[in-house]
């Protein structure tokens, strides 16, 4: 097949695109369009970064009159183009959309997983120098450790823009399944579905790939893919890692603990505990690095409530999705409140520039701090509220209001959404289906 049937195949697979609209996603990146700023499309794989991409490619189409022979959309993840991965083939290949396909007027360039390009900096960068008139609009996506944000800087520095794309959010899960809740009265008239899709959602998977496979053995299989491949091999390939077996058990360790405060000391103790090895502190913190640069795990810094300062000493880790981390952690199956925290973090993580936890010398701890704008909410996670554990998750609201006048933010799994007061002091409380889908009382 030639390089011609190629780029038109793509573009007749543009012109048919289907499916729901990551809408946050699509309104944010159609909004840049036609800006000279380099589009990045970047976060975990398999979280539908090329679809999106090609359904804003629709879009152009459709709303802004734009002619689809003007669009040249790469994946270099084709295999019709593996012997293209070579920054001055690709150039070649622009040069002949350019001349050959497309028409006079402004064109749009989309390379889907760049990083697969050899010298791809070199390309990007001199296709952006050369477009004095303005003639290209450039997206590019990249995906997991092979494309660091550091060198995102050090390549393209000034010159792009960066949008992260993560998984389904719960909103996004009930949109899938046909249901669009807008209000409260929205969610009380569907309360019994949505309740039951909220399970689901708890214990799934929400790459959208996995969307249409209904056997669990089949889930199971793509999660294991999905461990062994995208996040493991990934850094064995990149790194260089010969300590397979170490960086193996420090990924399903951090995972089986999440949501628990640990540091490098703490990780090396409970190795030689479990395991009967020693693993250096330096090893721990390198594959830590590593294993964060997937996006598969995050890491929360802790903040001193007391200070009003940030201390790197201890750490807190979610996971990027909770069925991976139903598959890497047994212990954690029918741990549902560890699967809710890990749901109210990533939904803190997509909202909130920095997210962190706190924790007095007493062990007092609160489960996150965000700032929200000149002001912090102290937020605490909890299955529900009652006589037997109300000292214990709201007495810690108390102890933080000593040195700082936070607003206060209680997510429950089995409770109505309200305001209380406890010990004179006003808490929030929210459902967390209220929570997840920005639903007020």
């Amino acid at each position: 097949m030639s390089i011609e049937e190629i780029i038109i195949s793509w573009q007749n697979e543009i012109l048919k695109i289907q499916g729901i609209k990551r809408k946050k996603y699509f309104d944010e990146i159609l909004a840049s369009y036609w800006s000279k700023p380099i589009k990045i499309i970047s976060w975990f794989r398999r979280s539908w970064k090329s679809f999106l991409l090609q359904q804003i490619a629709k879009s152009i189409v459709e709303n802004y009159n734009f002619n689809i022979q003007n669009i040249l959309y790469l994946n270099f993840e084709d295999f019709r183009l593996s012997e293209y991965l070579d920054s001055n083939k690709v150039y070649d290949i622009v040069k002949l959309f350019s001349s050959k396909i497309a028409v006079s007027w402004k064109k749009i360039l989309i390379f889907d997983e760049i990083q697969l390009v050899d010298d791809w900096n070199k390309l990007v960068r001199t296709i952006y120098e050369l477009n004095k008139n303005w003639d290209y609009e450039i997206f590019i996506t990249w995906s997991n450790s092979n494309l660091l944000s550091s060198e995102l800087w050090s390549n393209l520095a000034g010159r792009f823009i960066e949008f992260k794309i993560l998984p389904f959010e719960f909103v996004e899960f009930l949109h899938y399944n046909g249901i669009v809740v807008n209000s409260k009265y929205d969610y009380l008239r569907d309360k019994d579905n949505i309740d039951k899709l909220f399970s689901a959602y708890v214990n799934f998977w929400w790459l959208p790939e996995v969307f249409s496979i209904s056997s669990e053995s089949a889930k199971k299989s793509y999660v294991n893919w999905i461990i062994t491949k995208v996040i493991l091999d990934d850094i064995i390939k990149r790194f260089s890692v010969r300590d397979v077996s170490h960086l193996e058990k420090l990924l399903y360790f951090v995972i089986s603990d999440i949501g628990s405060i640990l540091s490098i000391k703490n990780i090396s103790n409970r190795f030689k505990n479990i395991w009967w090895f020693a693993i250096s502190e330096n090893q721990i913190i390198k594959f830590l690095d590593y294993i964060k640069k997937t996006f598969a795990i995050y890491e929360l810094q802790k903040f001193d409530w007391k200070l009003n300062k940030i201390f790197e000493t201890t750490k807190k880790y979610y996971c990027v999705d909770n069925l991976i981390l139903t598959f890497l952690s047994q212990s954690l199956l029918s741990d549902i409140d560890k699967k809710i925290e890990n749901i109210v973090f990533l939904k803190l993580n997509k909202y909130y520039d920095n997210v962190n936890f706190a924790r007095n010398k007493e062990w007092k701890e609160l489960d996150f701090v965000v700032k929200d704008w000149n002001d912090y909410l102290k937020i605490q996670v909890c299955m529900e509220l009652n006589e037997n554990n109300k000292k214990r998750e709201l007495w810690n609201f108390i102890l933080a209001q000593q040195y700082m006048h936070w607003r206060n933010l209680l997510i429950v799994l089995n409770w109505d959404s309200k305001e209380i007061e406890y010990d004179w002091h006003k808490i929030s409380v929210l459902n967390i289906i209220d929570f997840l889908l920005d639903l007020k009382s």
